[in-house]
């Protein structure tokens, strides 16, 4: 959202650590896997990056209550998909705009 060239870098320096922190966070993060279950699940990689960005922004959040919300967001893993997507196409934000 900035205009000038050096705060762009920083956004998106920005940007890389928190996917960084995220990642290793949901990495850390052990899913048991119960016999019952039809399929293997894992952690939803969205919600993941909304409770992490919760829990760097807010101070309030312990490490095991960031642990437990993660693991209320688990998404099935569904091998041999073979339907097409559909895709949208969205137009691309070019940087270029804002550092003329």
């Amino acid at each position: 959202h900035s205009k000038n060239s050096e705060l762009i870098i920083q956004e998106l320096y920005g940007k890389l650590i928190m996917f960084n922190f995220c990642k290793t966070i949901v990495g850390g993060i052990a899913v048991k896997q119960q016999e019952y279950w039809k399929y293997e699940y894992k952690l939803n990689v969205k919600m993941a990056m909304c409770i992490c960005r919760e829990f760097w922004c807010s101070q309030t959040l312990a490490a095991p209550e960031v642990e437990k919300m993660l693991l209320n967001y688990l998404v099935p893993i569904r091998d041999n998909r073979t339907f097409p997507r559909d895709t949208v196409k969205k137009s691309a934000i070019a940087f270029n705009s804002r550092i003329a």
